[in-house]
Parts: C-alpha cells; structure tokens; sequence
C-alpha cells in the first residue's frame, strides 16, 4: 500500500488502436483497478498505435518525452520495436508486455496467456467438435504479433502431432481489420468451398469474418474458435456462427502487468518469474 512518502508514478501504456479497442479496455479496466492502491498523483498514458513498427516506436518516443517511469506494451514484434525497447530498459526504465511478448527488447516480465498452449486448446476443441474431420480454415491477426503466431504454431501443431484426420488449407492474415477479414473469409471459401472449420487466432476483425460465414449460402453450418468475449463474438455466439471462445482473463492482464511494473520502479523489486501467465477457460454462448 502506498505511503505519503511513496514516491509519485507516471507510467506509459502502449496498446493496439480502434480495431482492437474493446478487448484493450478490459486490459485498461485491471489498469484502473490496481491503480487504485497506487499514490493518488499516480498517472498512466495510454497510447495507440496501429501494425507498424515505426507507429509503436514513435508512441514510445513521445512517452519518453512525457517523462515515463516506466512502460506496458502490448508489442510489435520487429528489430525496430526491440531495439527501441532495449534503449529504453538500458536507460533504466523498466518495461511489461502484456498480450503478447517480444524478445531482446529487455523488458522485465510478460503478462498474458500462454500463447502456444491458446493453440493446442483451440485444436483440441475444434476436433472434439468437428469429430475430428473436415477441412480448416486458420484467420491471424499479424505475424509480427508473436501471440497470434504462437496460437496458429500450437494449433498447426495439435493437428499434426494427434494425426488428425482434419486438414489445414488455408492460413491468412486480416491484421485485425473487419473489411478485410470478411472480404479474406469469403476468398478462403471461394477457394475451398469444403471447409467447414475455422478458427480465428485474432478477435481483431472478428466481426468482419463472422458476418462473412453468416452471409454464406453454400453451407449450413461451420465449427469456428476463437478467443475473447468481446460485443461482436457475443452476437455471433447467438447467432450460433460461433461455437467457442477462449477466454485469456484481460483484467486480470491488466492488474498483474501494473502490479509488476509498479513493484519494479516504486520498491525495486523484480518478478520471480519473467513469464506470469493467465488462465484459459472457455466460453460458450451459454456463458452470456
């Protein structure tokens, strides 16, 4: 609990823009929540910056400016972000990624699910449902997202390794954005008119995809996995487009990732482990 004498804090936050804002609020939500035991002039800045490293790196050079004591990011993972992170931990300000993780940036702790085994349960769940046959359909945010490619790995993986009878035939990236992920999931079925899976690695453009199956004629029904439980997956849960969704605990994302941070700068105290990953559960529409 902070004291009087506790020095104040202004700490910077680095998140994905508009297309990814409301799963990013439940981050923020924690943020605020945490913030409460903080020093009372406690302030956090939040920034947004879009899929390009130049974007994120020009987020981090104006927090510096403001004068940051420390840093959360949700990262793009690309040498420039790295270096640019790596320069700042060398300067003596700490940084968290939340979300998703980058490495040699030196930052001091990720918080978030683990991203590989998000994949193996999405697998997992999809032959269960789909009886473990048919044809798939993987949609990704980015590759320079090291969340999204750990989930499709793990997914890729699972299919492999339990020697499905399922067959992974087409892998595309949307870059979380809803005109493009609905234009992308009707090339993919145009292309592949017997898949009759998919799972959305990204809830970013969510939206976009789901509407594409809804408005789909050739097939009655799909088998779709995805994670969060944000406004668009609730609908398309009802709707019955989609049939799970993984659950990666974004509140809590945002109490641990500041609890860390704030441990870090007010108390110099470091993390016990580099990795604090959340829970999984799954979601149905049941669930809503």
């Amino acid at each position: 609990m902070a004291t009087k004498d506790t020095p104040s804090l202004t700490i910077g936050v680095i998140f994905f823009g508009d297309k990814r804002a409301e799963f990013f609020d439940q981050i923020w939500e924690g943020m605020m929540t945490f913030k409460i035991g903080l020093p009372s002039d406690t302030k956090l800045i939040r920034k947004t910056s879009d899929f390009t490293a130049q974007s994120q790196v020009e987020c981090i050079d104006q927090l510096e400016k403001d004068g940051i004591q420390g840093l959360i990011i949700a990262p793009y993972n690309d040498p420039l972000v790295a270096k640019r992170l790596k320069k700042l931990t060398d300067a003596g300000t700490p940084v968290v990624c939340v979300n998703s993780d980058i490495p040699d940036s030196g930052r001091i702790c990720y918080v978030g699910p683990d991203p590989y085994q998000s994949g193996v349960v999405a697998a997992e769940i999809l032959q269960i449902l789909a009886q473990d046959k048919g044809e798939i359909g993987i949609i990704t945010g980015s590759r320079n997202i090291i969340g999204h490619q750990e989930r499709v790995q793990g997914f890729v993986d699972t299919i492999k390794r339990t020697r499905s009878k399922m067959t992974i035939e087409s892998i595309q990236e949307c870059r979380d954005d809803d005109y493009k992920c609905y234009e992308m999931v009707q090339k993919v079925m145009r292309d592949h008119p017997l898949i009759s899976c998919f799972f959305f690695a990204t809830s970013g453009g969510i939206y976009g995809g789901c509407k594409g199956l809804y408005q789909m004629t050739t097939r009655k029904s799909f088998h779709v996995i995805t994670f969060d439980l944000i406004d668009p997956i609730k609908e398309f849960m009802k709707k019955g487009v989609i049939s799970a969704s993984i659950y990666q605990e974004p509140v809590t994302q945002g109490v641990r990732s500041l609890q860390v941070l704030s441990d870090k700068i007010l108390h110099n105290k470091d993390p016990k482990d580099d990795n604090i990953h959340t829970y999984l559960s799954i979601k149905t529409k049941s669930c809503i």
